[in-house]
């Protein structure tokens, strides 16, 4: 916290001479890497199960390819898809709750609502939200709630609001308004909101879309999404499952990320039709 709090009196171009001598001065050491376990790794463990030390024509044996065929519709059915139900449950419900906290907490970060004195209250607890990592602000939450999405939606929500709301505030401040203004919420609702809403969402969408990765850090504590099931197979020494549950968290993101782009730009593109 107090390094993000500080960041803008340390982070200085000019102090890069200074930082990259000590980083690599402090740098830890390095293991040495085994080649062979590397070229074991590439050509053996990340295989399925009944191809690992089988010759390359034997793959497309019809008794191979028929047993293929069954390990990755029996991994597709009871690991990949309700590890993506449950991951796109658990985004779309933090979506929805930072949503909530952002709008709740940003008129209370800027001065078009707020006194100094309340502001400089309230953006500590944003500090304090933005630097605390989701997965221990999960942990907490599972500690005190019980092993549930709830933590983890509650933790993606608070951290993620935490974050938007540093960043809006900024926006809001420099936002212009009439000389009849008044700090009440029925002005900010019509004057301010309206003016920050597009960017809002846009920032909203982007996190939606980190959102959707950091399922799988929280999958480490239990919650089963895909990252739940990577884990597992990792823990079990199945890297070809892992791999390929890598491969519908990748196209998860890929598919999350084309949609947002295109929520983003059909309402302008309606505009200019009509």
């Amino acid at each position: 916290m107090l390094l993000i709090g500080s960041i803008r009196f340390w982070a200085k171009p000019i102090l890069l001479w200074l930082y990259l001598p000590l980083a690599v001065y402090f740098l830890p050491p390095i293991p040495v890497i085994d080649s062979q376990l590397i070229w074991r790794f590439i050509s053996v463990d990340i295989l399925p199960p009944m191809l690992q030390g089988q010759a390359f024509f034997t793959w497309f044996d019809a008794d191979n390819l028929s047993k293929l065929f069954d390990w990755v519709y029996e991994l597709i059915s009871q690991q990949v898809f309700p590890g993506m139900i449950a991951t796109l449950v658990l985004a779309f419900c933090a979506l929805g709750l930072t949503h909530l906290f952002t709008m709740i907490l940003l008129p209370l970060n800027t001065r078009l609502m707020m006194p100094n004195l309340i502001i400089l209250f309230m953006r500590a607890v944003n500090l304090i939200l933005r630097s605390l990592p989701e997965y221990l602000l999960a942990f907490v939450f599972m500690m005190l709630l019980g092993p549930s999405m709830l933590p983890a939606i509650i933790a993606l929500a608070l951290h993620n609001a935490g974050l938007m709301v540093f960043l809006m505030a900024r926006q809001a401040d420099n936002v212009s308004v009439p000389l009849t203004y008044l700090p009440r919420i029925d002005q900010y609702s019509y004057l301010v909101v309206p003016t920050l809403y597009p960017h809002f969402m846009g920032l909203l969408f982007y996190r939606f879309e980190v959102i959707i990765r950091e399922t799988a850090i929280l999958g480490m504590l239990g919650v089963m999404t895909l990252g739940f099931y990577v884990d597992s197979n990792f823990s079990e020494i199945r890297f070809s499952g892992a791999l390929l549950l890598l491969m519908f968290t990748a196209g998860l993101n890929v598919a999350v990320d084309y949609l947002a782009r295109r929520l983003l730009h059909y309402p302008r593109h309606r505009i200019q039709v009509c």
